[in-house]
């Protein structure tokens, strides 16, 4: 794990902010930090590494607003028992009680009864002492992706070439990122058996 200040002593320099601070170009701390949220955001929606649970008493409406830190669900269970997750359209005809995921919120069949919802999650940083809970190798994914959405701010043909540039080396990083956390993620599954001699 990393402090979002590691990633923005990494970025002013790659944008060389310190040789002329009073530059029209200059991007201040929160700018750059909206910049690492985004980043944080687009990565961990592609790794899908945070995971949390949410559980609460149904109490006869329909729709229930979604958790504020709500990416996608992984399963769903109303009095302890497991329910099918459907899109709104297929859930015509189908008899079983379901929970569908809308714009507006979670439509839940069942207007009573205790729902347990487990779900993929995001996290968000507020500054610059905040840390961001990934492991350290994924610090450059993180870096090129403030880079491309940092160079987009000059409109001029050879900063949004540099951009997409820091684009391709950001999908590429994420690439053996996602590698890495995989690996990780199985070897945690990994269960051997030996006899004592």
């Amino acid at each position: 794990m990393f402090l979002v200040n590691d990633i923005l002593l990494l970025t002013k320099a790659r944008l060389r902010t310190d040789i002329s601070p009073k530059n029209d170009q200059a991007y201040s701390d929160n700018e750059l930090i909206d910049y690492v949220n985004m980043a944080y955001m687009t990565i961990v929606a592609e790794l899908k590494i945070f995971k949390k649970s949410i559980r609460f008493e149904l109490d006869g409406k329909s729709i229930y607003p979604y958790p504020n830190d709500f990416l996608e669900p992984l399963s769903c269970f109303l009095n302890g028992k497991e329910i099918a997750v459907k899109s709104f359209d297929s859930r015509i005809g189908y008899a079983d009680t379901s929970v569908s995921f809308i714009n507006e919120g979670i439509k839940i069949d069942q207007k009573t009864g205790i729902f347990e919802m487990f779900y993929n999650s995001f996290k968000r940083v507020n500054n610059a002492k905040d840390e961001l809970y990934l492991k350290e190798f994924a610090k450059e994914c993180v870096l090129f992706y403030v880079m491309y959405l940092a160079l987009q701010k000059e409109q001029r043909s050879d900063s949004l070439n540099k951009s997409n540039n820091y684009l391709k080396l950001f999908n590429i990083e994420l690439s053996k990122v996602r590698q890495i956390y995989a690996a990780l993620s199985e070897s945690k599954s990994i269960r051997t058996s030996y006899k004592r001699v």
